[in-house]
């Protein structure tokens, strides 16, 4: 690219008159999409604005921790705790 940054290896258009066509791109293709995208979100996260409710939710999660109402589980436990409540 002219200024020097890398150009993304995949590349997407999306208009009202296109779509992605997920049946013939492969896992790791669009496993590889979703990192560029979250990186390129991650680099203009100043432009996302984060809705009331989700600020309201973590408010309250917050109270909760500070009332012990709520703990911090480990991923470990947690994707354990997840499994066994979907199994």
């Amino acid at each position: 690219m002219e200024d020097g940054s890398r150009a993304p290896s995949f590349w997407v258009r999306i208009s009202h008159e296109s779509s992605l066509p997920l049946s013939e791109i492969s896992v790791e293709e669009k496993l590889q999409a979703l990192e560029e995208i979250w990186e390129d979100l991650s680099r203009n996260s100043d432009l996302l604005e984060i809705p009331a409710w989700h600020e309201e939710v973590l408010i309250e999660r917050e109270r909760q921790l500070t009332a012990g109402e709520a703990s911090f589980m480990d991923w470990e436990q947690a994707k354990a705790h997840i499994r066994r409540r979907v199994s």
